[in-house]
């Protein structure tokens, strides 16, 4: 793809302390692009009383809460009491889940083989699965930023794709970029809100002369067999990026195997994107792992 770049410099010695705690350090960028992406996120998460059509709940002062929340629970009560048909939601089965299979398997883990080791077996255990989360978290929520649908919009009535809207597309993806990377542990630094030079993404200008007005329209369509290769890869490179996370801690150096497994999908990853969300170019993305510097 002609003007695409993604280059991301390896460093293999690191300090084992600030690897060891960089899901830690990452979390306030999550809440940060949770804000970017979706800035209702927080308004909706049952603490608007106060934006009740009805007035029922108005909340001011502590007491009002406490009343409010007690009131709450009683006419949830109430209704599940009540109620002829059994409410099967999510904190039920998730509760149902936990007595019929974590509970069980911890008590047999702890007469086999102690307080101990059991201890350190669940807490690895939370440990990858929150790993996961927010892997797939930081891989999935670069798509709620793009300014998808008015581009479309505007191609499709007008063939123009706004300058305004194209840079501010490239700096928030290069910036969900160098999130991605310092959270896989690929880089060491802290990502940086302007610019970083060990982490580089170069996309190809928008050209309306030589973009199709319609073609973003089926470009979902399209990009399939992209999509199901790389979820059948991010299955590899999740774990992959885990167990690199652990030898950077126990050794201090990064596998370099690995760094170039995940930075070539992260390139095919991001070449999708450039193709098939910021819209800036209609040449088909590769299926490969390689940049252009990498062609002989």
């Amino acid at each position: 793809m002609d003007g695409f770049k993604l280059d991301i410099s390896y460093v293999e010695e690191r300090n084992r302390l600030k690897a060891l705690f960089t899901p830690i350090l990452i979390l306030p960028l999550f809440i940060l692009l949770l804000f970017w992406s979706q800035p209702s996120f927080f308004g909706d998460m049952g603490l608007g009383f106060d934006n009740n059509a009805d007035g029922d709940y108005i909340i001011k002062t502590k007491e009002d809460f406490v009343q409010t929340m007690s009131d709450k629970i009683e006419e949830n009560h109430e209704s599940y009491s009540h109620s002829s048909s059994f409410s099967y939601n999510v904190g039920s089965a998730l509760g149902a889940f936990i007595a019929d299979y974590i509970q069980p398997a911890v008590f047999e883990m702890k007469e086999m083989h102690g307080d101990t080791l059991t201890r350190f077996l669940v807490f690895f255990s939370i440990f990858f699965i929150f790993w996961i989360l927010m892997l797939l978290l930081i891989m999935n929520i670069s798509y709620c930023f793009i300014i998808f649908l008015p581009v479309i919009f505007i191609m499709l009535f007008c063939k123009k794709y706004p300058s305004w809207v194209f840079s501010w597309n490239k700096e928030i993806t290069r910036y969900m970029l160098r999130v991605t990377s310092y959270f896989l542990v690929l880089t060491p630094k802290f990502p940086d809100f302007e610019k970083d030079e060990d982490v580089i993404l170069t996309l190809p200008e928008p050209k309306v002369d030589n973009l199709n007005r319609v073609l973003p329209l089926i470009k979902w369509l399209l990009i399939l067999p992209h999509s199901i290769i790389l979820s059948l890869l991010t299955v590899i490179v999740i774990p992959a990026s885990f167990i690199a996370y652990i030898i950077t801690f126990i050794t201090g150096n990064y596998p370099r195997s690995i760094f170039n497994l995940v930075e070539g999908y992260l390139r095919w990853n991001y070449r999708v994107i450039c193709y098939s969300h910021l819209l800036c170019t209609d040449e088909y993305p590769q299926f490969s792992f390689r940049g252009e510097c990498d062609k002989s």
